[in-house]
């Protein structure tokens, strides 16, 4: 509940409340997910999407965005996805990742 009242979801930046849900929801039907945040190149902005296996093969989702399609194939410390964010960290959760305040996005700008 607390996702749909701190408005975020309606102004366009909730991706890892989104992502939390949508993992959520796979967990849920016993699909093994992972939450991977990502750090801009240019060290401005943070986002998050969602690795889910599928029978054996990971994909990637990137749930906040409309125009998103699954992608095969996991990330690595070394990919660059869309263009502009680097894989910071991946684990079950924001809390599992260390980020479980308002102060997590200074630790990722460092």
């Amino acid at each position: 509940m607390e996702i749909l009242q701190d408005r975020y979801v309606y102004n366009g930046k909730a991706c890892s409340d989104l992502t939390i849900v949508f993992l959520a929801l796979c967990k849920a039907a016993g699909i093994s997910g992972r939450l991977v945040k990502l750090n801009s190149i240019d060290g401005k902005f943070t986002h998050s999407i969602a690795e889910v296996n599928l029978n054996g093969v990971w994909h990637r989702f990137d749930v906040s965005s409309k125009d998103s399609i699954p992608v095969e194939g996991e990330l690595t410390n070394e990919s660059i996805w869309n263009k502009k964010y680097k894989v910071y960290k991946k684990g079950k959760d924001v809390w599992d990742l260390g980020l479980d305040s308002a102060e997590f996005e200074v630790k990722i700008y460092k």
